[in-house]
C-alpha cells in the first residue's frame, strides 16, 4: 500500500510544471505500462513497469532521490537513493541517480564509479547515457559528454529529447561556445512551447556569461514570476544582482534562499561565499 501510495504521488509531483524540465533521469511515470518485455523488444530499465515489490521499492526511491535532487535537497535525496539501493544493488537507474548526487557533493571519484555501475548495468540505456553526459559536461569532459547526450538523442527509445537538447546546450556554455549554447536553449523552446524552465535558465546563464546582468536577472525575474521559485533560479538571479553590484537586490534573493530553501545546495554555496 505504501509503495502503490508514494508512486501516485510522486507522479503527481513530476507533473508539475519546473519539474518536467528537470534534466535528470525520471521517466516511470511517463511509461507506466511498458512490460519489461514485449515480444523480445528491449526497453530501457528505467521505463519498465516494476513487476515486483522489490523493483517498485528501488524504482520508487530512485525517482524520489530525482525529485529532492531537482530541488536542491541533496543529502535527502542520497538518503532516498541509499533506500533504493537497499532494495535492489542492481538496479542501474539509482546507481545513475547516485553518480549525479556525487557531482553535487564534489566526490567525481565516487561520481565516476557510479556511472561506471549504471553503463555496466544497462549499457543500451539512453536516460542513463543522457545523465551520465550531463555529468561529464559539468566537470569539464565536454567532448565525450557530448558524445554521450548525442547517443540518447539519436536512441528511438529516448522518449524526453528536449530534456537532452538542454543538456547539450549545457555541454556548449560549459565549453565556453555561447553562441551554440544559446542555439540549443532555443531550440528546446521551441519543442516545447516556450514552456522549459531549465532552456529559459540557460539562456539567463548565457547572458551572465557575456556579462550581461541586467539581462540575465531580468530573465531570472519572469522565471519566478511564471514557475515559482527554485534553488537554482534564485541563485542565477542572486548572481545577475551581484554582478550589476546591487546588494539590496542580491540580498533579498539570499533571504528567499534561506527562508525557503535553507537545505540548498545553493544556500550554502551563498554561506560559503561562492561567486558564481
Amino acid at each position: 500500500m505504501y509503495l502503490a501510495h508514494g508512486y501516485e504521488l510522486l507522479c503527481q509531483w513530476v507533473r508539475q510544471p519546473a519539474f518536467l524540465a528537470v534534466a535528470v533521469l525520471l521517466t516511470g511515470c511517463a511509461s507506466v505500462g511498458l512490460q519489461s518485455r514485449d515480444q523480445g523488444a528491449y526497453i530501457p530499465v528505467s521505463q519498465r513497469t516494476p513487476t515486483s515489490e522489490i523493483e517498485k521499492g528501488a524504482k520508487i526511491h530512485t525517482e524520489l532521490a530525482g525529485a529532492y535532487f531537482a530541488d536542491s535537497q541533496i543529502q535527502t535525496a542520497q538518503e532516498e537513493v541509499t533506500v533504493a539501493l537497499a532494495y535492489d544493488t542492481s538496479y542501474a537507474p539509482a546507481h545513475s541517480m547516485q553518480g549525479l548526487i556525487y557531482m553535487r557533493l564534489g566526490d567525481l571519484a565516487r561520481a565516476d564509479a557510479s556511472f561506471a555501475k549504471a553503463r555496466r548495468l544497462e549499457p543500451r540505456d539512453p536516460n542513463i547515457a543522457n545523465n551520465y553526459g550531463w555529468y561529464l559536461c559539468n566537470t569539464g569532459r565536454s567532448q565525450k559528454g557530448f558524445s554521450m547526450v548525442k547517443q540518447a538523442l539519436d536512441s528511438p527509445l529516448y522518449q524526453t529529447p528536449v530534456r537532452a537538447i538542454v543538456n547539450i546546450g549545457d555541454c556548449h556554455l560549459h565549453s565556453g561556445d555561447l553562441n551554440q549554447a544559446t542555439t540549443s536553449y532555443q531550440r528546446a523552446l521551441v519543442l516545447s512551447d516556450n514552456n522549459n524552465v531549465l532552456a529559459h535558465l540557460g539562456l539567463a546563464r548565457v547572458d551572465y556569461k557575456r556579462g550581461q546582468y541586467a539581462d540575465s536577472l531580468r530573465k531570472s525575474q519572469a522565471m519566478l514570476s511564471k514557475y515559482g521559485a527554485s534553488p537554482g533560479v534564485l541563485w542565477q538571479a542572486l548572481i545577475s544582482a551581484r554582478g550589476m553590484q546591487d546588494t539590496n537586490t542580491e540580498m533579498r534573493f539570499a533571504a528567499q534562499l534561506k527562508n525557503r530553501f535553507p537545505r540548498s545546495i545553493e544556500y550554502q554555496w551563498f554561506i560559503q561565499g561562492r561567486k558564481e
